[in-house]
């Protein structure tokens, strides 16, 4: 079930919890274009993604129920969670494969960002003489490691070069299965040289070491949530 969220921002002072001053739910019939600006934030997000959104995690750190699949706001959305869907949780350790993401001994080889240009967040991927190249003008290296995800099988990447500001990255990277016509996951098509390029050996290049290793990773535990919000 997917929901339809309309909320209208409230700033909150001393220890009371960020919320919303207006809050409606509803059962979502169809998608609707994410808004979020000073004034309210809307969107069509499934429970789970709320979860998710509200406490920064990715799916794999979540334990939560199987049927919720069917700025500051972040935490007034942790607020309503809370109140209107009776939201509990903790968090616990896991063992977990992850990839860290550190320096070179001999140290990085990137280009500091221009200070005109604008933060991505996601970057672009363009076919260079046959091959895919990522670029970002200006990125974060958090960032960066949560971009990197999509090319370690979407473990967990741990930023530990301690790098601080704003770089320009351009680096190849493999190409990625894709969904058939349609987005039908039974018609995924694999790229046609998925060993031609390999990510490590292209983070290298710029001085940046991707590694897995095992260690014990957070997880968010949600332990009741309500199937339906209390109403509007």
């Amino acid at each position: 079930m997917r929901i339809l969220a309309f909320f209208v921002a409230m700033v909150a002072f001393g220890q009371t919890p960020l919320k919303f001053e207006v809050a409606s739910i509803k059962p979502a019939t169809r998608s609707r274009p994410t808004v979020i600006d000073d004034a309210h934030v809307s969107l069509t997000y499934s429970l789970a993604n709320l979860v998710m959104t509200a406490y920064g995690i990715g799916q794999e750190f979540l334990i939560i129920p199987d049927w919720t699949y069917k700025g500051e706001w972040h935490a007034m959305l942790k607020t309503l969670l809370v109140e209107r869907f009776g939201l509990v949780t903790h968090t616990e350790m896991r063992e977990k494969t992850v990839c860290v993401l550190r320096l070179d001994p001999n140290g990085p080889r990137l280009t500091p960002a221009s200070t005109d240009a604008a933060v991505e967040e996601t970057g672009r991927i363009s076919k260079v003489d046959g091959h895919s190249v990522f670029h970002s003008p200006k990125m974060a290296m958090d960032v960066l490691a949560t971009m990197l995800r999509r090319y370690v099988d979407r473990m967990v990447v741990i930023d530990q070069t301690g790098l601080e500001g704003y770089f320009e990255f351009t680096f190849e990277v493999p190409d990625l299965p894709r969904r058939g016509r349609g987005g039908d996951d039974s018609q995924i098509v694999q790229p046609s040289d998925p060993d031609g390029v390999s990510i490590f050996s292209s983070l290298r290049k710029a001085g940046l070491i991707l590694e897995k290793r095992k260690g014990p990773v957070e997880h968010l535990i949600v332990d009741h949530v309500e199937r339906m919000p209390i109403e509007n």
